[in-house]
């Protein structure tokens, strides 16, 4: 019997692991964390990629990579998060068949499970929910759940979105003077020093090597920037600003000055990157999550919400064969 969906499939290819993708433009959006030079600083194993081949357009309208080691696959190797990007208009049995062409290239390599750490709901909410559906649908279980705050980036003021306690805040660090500065040739040993004393602190030691911080701004200087607030001379909080895409800005290892606890310096740092997003014409303001292996932390989940961010989850997925 003549199916329009066979007709319609044999226009897809999955490319597995091919030497060049470059001669191809892609139909998705596309993060920091899954792009070639990334990938290649995430080592966690062998890397294996798939992508979605649109043989008559001559595009890819979808791509996956993992990493395994012993046996187990893990997307991503090592960055926030990892998963799917495709194109929001793509087929739901081609994404199907693109999965079921992915496991099954898996399987006959003997891997013997699956662990997917997706973004947060809110960069792609449509997307995520289709990849919740399909993951779901496949055998996989959900094994985190956590709650990641972002701040929509528009023509609007901050301030305005602010619960009036923390205007209070804003309102007095700008009349004792702080000062908010991009910092463009950091003293890196300095920067990390102070997030690791900050962290500590809160009980939250610092993973990230100076090395591999350092590497991090050297590896992807158009993609890393360290923001500072400033009491006079002296650094009194700091925060790395990740550009994951044109549209999403990621608020990566903020640290603050003990010292200057009662002033709330954070407030100050938080409404300047948001003003330095709608310069740069950012749409997002990520501020990462406020749960720890899906455990809350309440008070940094109500700054966050006295901020004006709102919640979105973000999950992680897992799938064991055998």
């Amino acid at each position: 019997m003549f199916s329009y969906n066979d007709v319609f499939m044999k226009n897809y290819e999955v490319l597995i692991n091919p030497v060049h993708t470059s001669q191809y433009q892609h139909h998705y959006p596309t993060y920091l964390y899954n792009t070639v030079p990334h990938l290649n600083q995430q080592q966690k194993g062998e890397q294996i990629s798939f992508f979605l081949l649109h043989t008559k357009k001559q595009c890819l309208e979808a791509t996956f990579h993992l990493f395994v080691q012993h046996k187990a696959g893990y997307s991503p190797g090592q960055a926030p998060f990892g998963g799917i990007e495709f194109a929001p208009e793509l087929r739901l049995e081609v994404l199907q068949f693109f999965w079921q062409t992915v496991e099954g290239y898996l399987q006959k390599k003997a891997v013997d499970s699956i662990q997917i750490k997706l973004y947060a709901h809110c960069y792609h909410p449509e997307n995520a929910q289709v990849l919740q559906y399909l993951w779901l649908q496949q055998g996989f279980r959900i094994i985190e759940h956590n709650l990641n705050y972002h701040i929509n980036i528009n023509a609007t003021p901050l301030s305005n979105r602010m619960h009036l306690s923390e205007k209070r805040r804003l309102r007095k660090c700008e009349t004792l003077g702080y000062k908010f500065e991009v910092w463009t040739t950091p003293d890196f040993d300095f920067v990390h020093r102070f997030i690791s004393q900050c962290r500590q602190r809160k009980g939250f030691p610092i993973s990230l090597s100076l090395e591999a911080f350092q590497h991090l701004y050297v590896q992807f200087p158009q993609n890393f920037t360290l923001f500072t607030l400033c009491h006079q001379q002296r650094v009194i909080a700091l925060a790395t600003g990740v550009r994951v895409n044109a549209d999403v800005l990621y608020y990566f290892l903020p640290a603050d000055d003990a010292g200057y606890l009662s002033a709330s310096p954070m407030v100050a740092l938080l409404a300047s990157m948001y003003a330095y997003g709608q310069q740069q014409g950012y749409k997002l303001f990520d501020l990462g999550i406020s749960t720890e292996f899906s455990l809350p932390n309440h008070g940094l989940i109500n700054f966050k919400k006295r901020m004006g961010a709102e919640a979105s989850l973000k999950l992680t997925f897992f799938k064991q064969y055998g």
